[in-house]
Order: structure tokens, then sequence, then C-alpha cells
């Protein structure tokens, strides 16, 4: 995937933004950008995963704050339809 990317600020104040969208800094636990002669500068996000485990709930309300949806979006997630939509 391609975005428009901007950084703002060093080390843990640093402002990302995808596209326009900036993305929550409490959403990342880390920041990688590549950069080499020739080539497009590769960025890779890693987001904050507090818990694991192997749940099986069948039918479960899921809800994404907006901060990270608008991140998500901008990725190319597409939302579900509302319930009842």
């Amino acid at each position: 995937m391609r975005a428009e990317v901007a950084i703002v600020g060093t080390g843990s104040d640093a402002a990302v933004s995808l596209d326009g969208v900036p993305v929550p800094a409490g959403i990342l636990s880390g920041v990688d950008l590549r950069a080499a002669p020739g080539r497009p500068p590769r960025l890779e996000l890693r987001f904050v995963v507090t818990r694991r485990a192997n749940l099986e709930l069948g039918d479960a309300e899921v809800v994404v704050d907006a901060a990270t949806a608008a991140v998500l979006t901008s990725l190319g997630w597409t939302p579900p339809a509302a319930p009842g939509g």
C-alpha cells in the first residue's frame, strides 16, 4: 500500500499521519522508517496489542474508536455495515 506520510517531531514525541489522517500515538508500539537511494521510503507501523487470546464468542458487538477507525480506513479497511443497515 502507498500513502502520503508525514512524521513531525522526533522520538516518542513524533506525530505520524497517513494521507492526512493522524495516527494516535497511543495505538502505536513502534515506527520504523527506512530509506535507500533510488527507492521509495518504507514505513512500518506496529500497533499496540495489549492481550492475545483465542476466544469464540459467536455473535458479538465489536467497537472501534473513531481515531483507530480513521487510521484503519486510510489503510484500506472497510468498516462493516451498521446493525440493521
